[in-house]
């Protein structure tokens, strides 16, 4: 009984394994949320970054968010696009960015809230920044209620 039961642990360990790690493959996008401020007089774009395949973009809401995929000049491949907002500001907007593996047919959805800015917060894993040399910076932009 002892041994049936180290068996059935082990194979529930190497299933647990296998789906973690099928899940981590194929097409993804780096961010799933996404706040961007209103139309400004000097546009602030983000590039929305995506790996494991070949995308092509699409998106609602024509209106108010521009997104102009950027193309890998080796395979004629999308993984990334820059999204703008292009609309001034009347209240919060949300609409949504979907990312479809051409390959794969998967197509990931991405939610961009565009919304005044209250406040950001930078991130860097360097104690020093030398000015001369690259940093990786992560940003976060937060709305009045304090939400991403």
């Amino acid at each position: 009984m002892l041994s049936y039961t180290v068996l059935l642990g082990l194979f529930l360990l190497l299933m647990v394994d296998q789906t973690a790690s099928h899940l981590s493959s194929g097409p993804h996008i780096a961010d799933v949320n996404i706040l961007l401020p209103p139309k400004m007089t000097h546009p602030v774009e983000y590039r929305l970054q995506g790996s494991d395949g070949c995308f092509k973009w699409s998106w609602d809401h024509h209106d108010i968010l521009s997104v102009l995929p950027e193309y890998n000049s080796t395979s004629h491949c999308s993984t990334s696009a820059r999204l703008r907002s292009i609309a001034p500001y009347s209240g919060r907007k949300e609409t949504a960015v979907y990312a479809a593996d051409v390959n794969t047919g998967a197509v990931i959805r991405c939610k961009v809230f565009i919304d005044k800015l209250s406040r950001i917060q930078i991130f860097h894993n360097s104690i020093k920044l030398d000015l001369d040399g690259l940093a990786t910076l992560r940003v976060r932009a937060f709305d009045s209620e304090g939400t991403l």
